[in-house]
C-alpha cells in the first residue's frame, strides 16, 4: 500500500514581508502603498491624487514672489533667490490629510464667495463653468454678458459631440464662478490673487478656516496657554482657545498688507481688508477688519528689494538664520 504523507502547513511568519521600495523621487513609496490600503474610495482617491502631484511637480515654479511665502516669519530670501533664479523647488511629501485639509478649506472660500456674490458687491475676475469665458475686474457679469455662452448647446461624450436640437435663436446663459481679485506689483516682481474685492466698503477680503493646528504654528502662545495637561495627556480647549481669539494672526496681517500694497499701486480704491475667520470645529465665524499699513510690510518690502538686486548680481543674498532647511537644499544643488 503506498503510504501518503501528509504536507505540512506553512506557518505564517510574525513579522510581516518587508515591501523593496526603489526611490526615485518622494511619490513611488506612496504609489507602493496603494497596493497595502483597504477599502475602496481611498486607495482610488488617493490614486487620482498622487498622479495629480506628480504631474504637477514637473512644473517649474514661476518666477514671482508669494505674499504667503514673504509673510511667514521663517521666510528665507536666500530660497527664494534660488527659485527666481529657475532652480527647482524641494521635492515634497504626499499626504492624504493635507489634501483634505486644503480641500476643505477650498470648499469653505467658495461658500463665502457665493454668499457675498449675491450682494452684488463682490468686485474681481470670473468664469463660466460652461464655457470657461473669463471676464476680469467686475463685479458679477450678466448672465448673457458677451453673447450666448456656447458650453450648453453641445454634449460631449468621449470625443462623439451629439446635437440637442438648439435653434440659432436660442440664448444661452453663463454660469459665473468667482475667481478672485487679480494682483500684481509694478515695482517687484509681486503677484498674488485676494479672496475678494467689496466694492462700496473699498475693503478686499482675506477668507481663512482655522483649527487647532492653526493656533499651533501661527499663534503658540496662545495654543500653550489652552493646552492642558490630563492624566499624561496634553488636551487643547479649542472652545476658549476660540473664545480668546480676539485679532487676525500675524501672518495673515502682513500678507494681506501685501495684497494692499499691490492694490495701491495698481490704483485700485482698496486701503483696509477684511479678514473673515471660520472655526472648522464648530463652523462659527469671527471678522476683523485692518486698515492699510506700510510699516508692517516695509521690512518686508525692502528684503524683496534686496532679492532682485542679488537677481540682478547674479549672487545669492545670505540666509537670516545663517543656513535654514529652505536654502539649504538649493546650495546642495548648487554644489554639484
Amino acid at each position: 500500500m503506498t503510504r501518503i504523507q501528509k504536507k505540512a502547513k506553512e506557518r505564517p511568519s510574525n513579522t510581516s514581508p518587508l515591501r523593496r521600495v526603489i526611490k526615485t523621487d518622494n511619490t513611488f513609496a506612496d504609489y507602493a502603498s496603494l497596493r497595502a490600503s483597504t477599502g475602496i474610495i481611498i486607495p482610488e482617491v488617493r490614486k487620482v491624487l498622487l498622479d495629480r502631484k506628480k504631474t504637477e511637480s514637473g512644473v517649474v515654479s514661476r518666477r514671482k514672489l508669494y505674499p504667503s511665502e514673504m509673510s511667514r516669519a521663517d521666510w528665507c530670501p536666500r530660497a527664494t533667490y534660488y527659485r527666481l533664479s529657475g532652480m527647482p523647488d524641494a521635492p515634497s511629501s504626499y499626504s492624504l490629510q493635507l489634501e483634505n485639509v486644503f480641500a476643505q478649506g477650498n470648499a469653505i472660500h467658495e461658500k463665502w464667495q457665493n454668499w457675498l456674490a449675491q450682494t452684488g458687491k463682490l468686485w474681481g475676475d470670473w468664469k463660466c463653468s460652461r464655457c470657461s469665458e473669463y471676464v476680469k475686474d467686475s463685479l458679477k457679469p450678466d448672465e448673457n454678458f458677451g453673447g450666448s455662452c456656447v458650453g450648453t448647446s453641445w454634449v460631449n461624450l468621449h470625443n462623439y459631440i451629439t446635437d440637442i436640437n438648439i435653434t440659432k435663436d436660442e440664448v444661452f446663459a453663463h454660469d459665473w464662478k468667482y475667481k478672485e481679485v487679480t494682483l500684481k506689483s509694478t515695482s517687484l516682481p509681486l503677484s498674488g490673487h485676494a479672496d475678494g474685492g467689496l466694492v462700496g466698503h473699498d475693503a478686499l477680503v482675506e477668507l481663512k478656516s482655522i483649527s487647532a493646528g492653526s493656533f499651533r504654528f501661527e499663534a503658540p502662545k496662545l495654543f500653550e496657554s489652552h493646552t492642558h495637561t490630563l492624566d499624561g495627556r496634553k488636551v487643547t480647549d479649542i472652545d476658549s482657545m476660540w473664545k480668546d481669539f480676539h485679532s487676525p494672526l500675524t501672518p495673515h496681517i502682513k500678507q494681506g498688507n501685501l495684497y494692499l500694497f499691490m492694490a495701491k499701486e495698481m490704483k485700485l480704491p482698496f486701503d483696509r481688508i477684511s479678514f473673515l475667520y471660520e472655526n472648522k470645529a464648530n463652523n462659527q465665524v469671527k471678522e476683523f477688519i485692518v486698515p492699510y499699513s506700510y510699516s508692517i510690510i516695509e521690512p518686508i518690502i525692502e528684503t524683496a528689494l534686496k532679492v532682485t538686486e542679488a537677481l540682478a548680481d547674479h549672487t545669492a543674498p545670505p540666509c537670516p538664520r545663517g543656513g535654514c532647511s529652505s536654502c539649504k537644499f538649493y546650495d546642495k544643488q548648487e554644489d554639484k
